[in-house]
C-alpha cells in the first residue's frame, strides 16, 4: 500500500512509465517494419533461400513466407540501401544483417512487455491504495479510465468502492 507521502513519487514513476513504454512501443514498430521491409527485399529478389532466412531468425518458414505474403499485398518495396547494403553482398551478408535485425525486433517486443508489466504493477498497487482513482490514473498514463480498470482487474486488485458519494441517484 502506498501512503499520501510516496504518491508524488508514484505518480512521477506513472508517467515516466507511461513515457517509456510510448517511446519503446515506437521502437518496437519501426524494428518490426524494418525486418518486415527486409524479409520482402530478400524473398522478392530470390537473394537468399527462405529456409536459410527462417534459420538465421530462428523461426519458421512460413513466418517469412507469410510477411512476404503480407508485404505484396500492401504494395511494399524496400531500398537495399536503407539497410547498409549495397545490392551485390553475399548471402552470409545478408542472412547476418537479417538476424541482426530480428535480434533487434525480438529485444524491442520484450522491452515493451517488460515496461508494460512494470506500468501494470504500479497502476494496481496506486489504485489499492485508494490515493488517487481511476481517472486520474488514466489522466497520468495516456489511456482510458476503462483500461484502467482492466489492468486492475487482471493484477487481482478487488474494486474499490467509493463510500459518502451524491448523484442523482442518492437518497437526498
Amino acid at each position: 500500500m502506498l501512503t499520501t507521502a510516496e504518491l508524488p513519487d508514484a505518480v512521477k514513476t506513472l508517467g515516466r512509465l507511461a513515457d517509456d513504454l510510448a517511446d519503446a512501443v515506437k521502437e518496437s514498430e519501426k524494428t518490426t517494419d524494418d525486418l518486415y521491409d527486409l524479409i520482402t527485399y530478400l524473398r522478392t529478389d530470390d537473394l537468399v533461400p527462405v529456409a536459410d532466412m527462417a534459420e538465421a531468425m530462428g523461426r519458421d518458414r512460413n513466418y517469412i513466407d507469410s510477411t512476404w505474403s503480407d508485404s505484396q499485398a500492401h504494395g511494399d518495396s524496400a531500398d537495399p540501401a536503407w539497410f547498409g547494403l549495397t545490392g551485390d553482398d553475399s548471402p552470409e551478408t545478408l542472412l547476418a544483417k537479417l538476424a541482426e535485425i530480428s535480434e533487434a525486433q525480438l529485444a524491442a517486443k520484450e522491452r515493451v512487455t517488460t515496461l508494460r508489466n512494470a506500468r501494470n504493477a504500479l497502476v494496481a498497487q496506486v489504485y489499492a491504495s485508494r490515493l488517487m482513482g481511476p481517472v486520474a490514473i488514466a489522466k497520468e498514463i495516456g489511456v482510458k479510465c476503462n483500461q484502467v480498470l482492466r489492468i486492475v482487474k487482471k493484477q487481482g486488485v478487488a474494486p474499490v468502492h467509493r463510500t459518502k458519494i451524491r448523484n442523482q441517484y442518492s437518497a437526498k
